[in-house]
């Protein structure tokens, strides 16, 4: 079973296609994927920040340390080659059952399932 993107959205952003932020090198926004498995039509919620290293500049102080799960960072904004990133990755996410695949698509993005009390 692989993993396949079903659709996607941004809360941000209206039209990610045709969007170009006003700083092509500092900008953040989410970017919502339905993944599920190539075998059926659903799919479930993964959440990914897309951002460039300036704006965790701005986020963050040059002291912090901070993990980079869930997060996306690119250093300018083209769409085609994020969704062609993005479904790189997927194509490395394979298992037997969707559990174990949602759980190696959950290193890109949080998944709406996953249990932060592991």
């Amino acid at each position: 079973m692989k993993a396949v993107i079903k659709s996607y959205h941004s809360p941000d952003i209206e039209d990610l296609e045709a969007f170009y932020p006003e700083l092509p090198d500092d900008f953040e926004f989410l970017l919502q994927l339905l993944v599920g498995p190539n075998t059926e039509s659903w799919g479930e919620s993964f959440d990914v920040t897309v951002c460039t290293p300036k704006a965790l500049l701005r986020r963050y102080n040059k002291d912090d340390v901070i993990i980079g799960r869930h997060h996306l960072i690119v250093f300018e904004y083209d769409f085609k080659r994020i969704m062609g990133k993005i479904e790189k990755f997927l194509m490395r996410c394979d298992a037997d059952t969707w559990h174990e695949v949602a759980l190696k698509v959950g290193e890109l993005g949080h998944w709406e399932f996953e249990d932060y009390r592991l």
